[in-house]
C-alpha cells in the first residue's frame, strides 16, 4: 500500500487514492478543505485538540452500495447529512489533517465531536 500520496497530494487526493488501493469507491463531489469550525459548528471547541485542526475533508459515504456497486452518485457534504438523517446506516468519512500527533484523548475527542455531527459513526485519517 502506498502512503506516500499523503506527503504529495491534497488530502482529498490522498483519501480517495487510499481507498481506491483497498478496491473501496468514494462518492464525495466535494472535493474542497473544510475550516473544522465550519464542520462541527456547535460542537466545535476553541481549544486542543480542536485548534490543531487545520483542514478537513468530507470524503464520502460507505455503505453496503459501496460493495454492491449501487452508488449514490457525487453527494456534497450537505447531501450526505440529509442522507445521515434519515436513518443512514453507514460511515460517512472525514479526513481530518492535524499539525500535531494526536493523543488518544485528542482522537476520542475529536471523535465523539464529530459523531455528534454526523450522528453515525466516522473514521479519520491522521
Amino acid at each position: 500500500m502506498n502512503l506516500n500520496i499523503f506527503k504529495t497530494s491534497n488530502l482529498y487526493d490522498a483519501v480517495k487514492d487510499l481507498f481506491e488501493q483497498l478496491g473501496i469507491r468514494l462518492n464525495s463531489t466535494t472535493t474542497q478543505a473544510f475550516a473544522a469550525s465550519d464542520v462541527l459548528k456547535d460542537f466545535y471547541k476553541g481549544k486542543e485538540p480542536f485548534t490543531s485542526i487545520w483542514q478537513v475533508c468530507f470524503s464520502g459515504l460507505i455503505d453496503n452500495g459501496i460493495f454492491q456497486n449501487s452508488l449514490i452518485e457525487g453527494l456534497t457534504l450537505n447531501d450526505a447529512n440529509e442522507q445521515a438523517n434519515r436513518s443512514y446506516e453507514g460511515l460517512m468519512l472525514f479526513a481530518v489533517n492535524i499539525d500535531k500527533y494526536p493523543t488518544r484523548t485528542d482522537i476520542s475527542e475529536l471523535t465523539r465531536a464529530f459523531n455528534r455531527i454526523s450522528r453515525q459513526c466516522l473514521w479519520f485519517c491522521f
